[in-house]
């Protein structure tokens, strides 16, 4: 083997250890470049092995074997083994598949599941008829019921490579395996639970074996095996309904999405699965979910329809709207309802189910106003009159159940497929009969609740619908178990929370917004013009004039004396006047050379603050509000401002005019304010998207610029 020099690492070379049972690690250097046959040789020349055609490499720790399609997936480090190369193993496992022994037999199959999860060896022992073989076991039993359990584990692990079709099953193996969940005297759980995994992949992927399996399955029983405390049985059953839900004929589907059977189901899992102490595991939660999903997905037939007046049942169900919620009113069943009545219980058009027209909601708007009604009709009842006494704060019955069916199809996905992933199961799914329809109802109630708080009008309705949203997905979040729950948590999130956790969210946002380097830069691009806008403020209040009161020795009580600064914000004007008064430039005699300032002081080191001690007896110098402008010792300008705010304006514009940095807090936190609305105006064409930490590269200059279009 050739060594890279000293220092130098040659490109393509892989450091890493070989092991083989019975020998030193081998510390190699693996060549990419070189094929893999002439590696394994030299490999087993180091350790004098003969017939290196017989041999592989696998990784050490998964036993996968290393081919010439992954190699370079082996990365320094990595540690390697000398193996027995695919084709003899899976000859090897093949044959001791004819074993009679059991323990050995089993040790076999074990065997076998663990090393078809590798596509190599899958390949190899599929190539010998290794499915065959197995489903040879499923149908005569010949390995004993002992044994088929871990027949079948391996028989699913070699389909999951896909390279033998589901199509091509036999019948009595389909057959045999319903037979080991049907028949109530199995007790092999690890034979039931993977005759139910085969089962469900038969189901989803062999168009011709699915209607065996749908036909041949009694779901009796697979809502006993729900109930059989074992996780992988549970978990399986729940799945192969699931399957049969996704993938069985309309006949069969329809059978287990009715009401009683999905009750039956439903109940199962609760008591078996929900109900106990130790925490819903992964698998199992994604199963739940599919059910969920699947169920309430039954809705989106009636979502997606528009009212047809044809169908008679749909026009008595909404003919019974006003006469629940208006009991008192002459709307007998024999005489038609008022049109005043439409208009009063919130409908939009004149034809009240033309505001069924838009899907979705469609038409199961007006199922979930009817369960509302038939289910809670005095609460239905009071809940339109107590609007209707609202006035202009009333909310509309039909309009808000239209908005609110349409955001619950939303949020509970309805008529979207599962994903293929997900987890996100609803406890309170599994806690009533007619989840969607129960949730409705109190959110429907939640939602009465927030337009009150809100004292929403019909105009602010889309607003109300975006608090309603969090609010209820806020409590779906919370997993609660029951109803009840669900309730209570929705009731608990007020508008005034939900307002907290949304002003919350936005400065989590901004305050991560704005440490991004690229906004930073922005913001310090932006801070001078910002920072310019208020100097030009202040100056501008300079301009305009101020009163200040006299504070001198000689007169200090109701004396006034005003300035103002030139337009040429050279000079300062100043002189007594009466308060109230505004005296021109020209009026106000005395001048104050700004160029010749040397400094601006504050408080006691101010001259006339020096002087004050004793003006007026037992009152304390406004040291605070007091600033001078100082040529020498002998010329300055005194001021004692009448507020804060004069005093923060003043003395910053003071500062602006001499050169020096604002200071003041007012002026501080007007840039501060000043400098986030301008920000929020740059980022609005990028809300929502992600912000680099570092700039784009700047490709480089094109070779020539010929591209360039010259006009004549």
């Amino acid at each position: 083997m050739a060594h890279a020099h000293r220092g130098h690492r040659e490109e393509g070379i892989t450091k890493l250890a070989i092991h083989s049972e019975g020998r030193t690690p081998l510390l190699f250097e693996f060549d990419q470049k070189k094929p893999l046959a002439a590696i394994i040789r030299d490999v087993c020349e180091r350790w004098s092995v003969a017939d290196p055609d017989r041999y592989a490499f696998t990784h050490l720790d998964s036993n996968m074997y290393i081919t010439e399609k992954n190699r370079n997936s082996i990365k320094d480090g990595h540690m390697l083994k000398l193996t027995t190369s695919p084709e003899l193993e899976a000859q090897a496992v093949s044959d001791s598949l004819r074993s009679s022994n059991k323990e050995n037999l089993k040790k076999s199959l074990e065997h076998l599941s663990h090393v078809s999860k590798d596509s190599t060896f899958a390949s190899e022992f599929i190539r010998l008829a290794g499915i065959e073989q197995l489903i040879g076991m499923g149908e005569t039993e010949s390995v004993g019921s002992g044994l088929l359990g871990h027949a079948l584990t391996a028989f699913q692990e070699l389909m999951e490579h896909s390279i033998v079709s589901w199509d091509t099953l036999t019948q009595p193996f389909v057959h045999k395996l319903l037979s080991y969940i049907n028949e109530r005297d199995v007790q092999d759980q690890t034979l039931i639970a993977k005759s139910l995994s085969v089962l469900e992949s038969v189901t989803l992927n062999s168009t011709n074996l699915c209607k065996v399996v749908a036909d041949g399955v009694r779901i009796d029983n697979l809502i006993q095996h729900i109930s059989s405390h074992i996780h992988d049985t549970q978990e399986n059953a729940i799945g192969l309904i699931n399957g049969l839900l996704l993938k069985a004929p309309p006949a069969k589907a329809k059978m287990l999405a009715s009401g009683s059977t999905v009750k039956s189901i439903r109940e199962a899992l609760r008591k078996s699965v929900l109900s106990r102490s130790t925490s819903v595991h992964k698998e199992m939660k994604h199963e739940l979910y599919v059910f969920q999903v699947l169920i309430i997905g039954q809705l989106h037939l009636r979502a997606v329809s528009k009212f047809d007046t044809d169908n008679k049942e749909d026009m008595q169900n909404l003919q019974l709207l006003p006469r629940t919620c208006f009991p008192d009113a002459d709307s007998s069943s024999s005489q038609p309802v008022k049109q005043s009545h439409w208009k009063r219980l919130g409908f939009v058009n004149e034809n009240p189910w033309t505001d069924f027209n838009e899907t979705p909601p469609g038409v199961l708007a007006l199922d979930a106003m009817v369960y509302f009604a038939k289910q809670q009709g005095d609460l239905c009842a009071k809940w339109v009159s107590e609007n209707l006494s609202r006035g202009e704060y009333q909310c509309p019955f039909a309009r808000a159940s239209i908005s609110l069916t349409k955001m619950l199809c939303e949020i509970l996905k309805v008529g979207e497929p599962p994903s293929e992933t997900s987890q996100d199961y609803m406890p309170v799914f599994y806690a009533c009969d007619n989840a969607f329809m129960e949730i409705f109802c109190v959110c429907i109630n939640l939602m009465n609740k927030t337009w009150r708080e809100m004292r929403a009008t019909v105009n602010d309705l889309d607003r109300v619908m975006t608090i309603v949203r969090r609010q209820i997905t806020g409590a779906l979040s919370d997993e609660p178990l029951t109803l009840e729950q669900f309730r209570s948590i929705c009731y608990s999130l007020t508008y005034q929370k939900i307002t907290d956790i949304i002003d919350s969210e936005k400065k989590i946002i901004e305050d991560s917004t704005s440490r991004a380097p690229p906004v930073v830069r922005l913001r310090e691009q932006i801070r001078p013009e910002i920072v310019s806008l208020v100097q030009e403020q202040r100056l501008s209040y300079l301009m305009e004039g101020t009163h200040f009161p006299l504070y001198t020795t000689k007169r200090h009580r109701g004396m006034f004396w005003y300035c103002r600064l030139s337009p040429n914000k050279k000079l300062l004007h100043h002189g007594e006047a009466d308060e109230g008064s505004r005296p021109s430039v020209d009026s106000l005699q005395s001048k104050f050379p700004i160029g010749e300032v040397k400094q601006l002081v504050f408080g006691r080191e101010c001259p006339h603050m020096r002087r004050t001690k004793g003006i007026i007896p037992g009152a304390s110098p406004p040291y605070e509000l007091a600033f001078s402008l100082m040529i020498d010792d002998e010329k300055h300008l005194d001021f004692v401002a009448q507020d804060e705010r004069t005093f923060s304006i003043w003395t910053d514009g003071l500062r602006v005019l001499i050169h020096h940095q604002m200071q003041d807090k007012l002026a501080l936190d007007e840039i501060e304010t000043l400098l986030n609305m301008e920000m929020k105006l740059h980022l609005l064409d990028v809300e929502n998207a992600p912000i680099p930490d570092k700039e784009p590269p700047i490709p480089p200059d094109p070779p020539n610029f010929n591209f360039a279009y010259h006009y004549d």
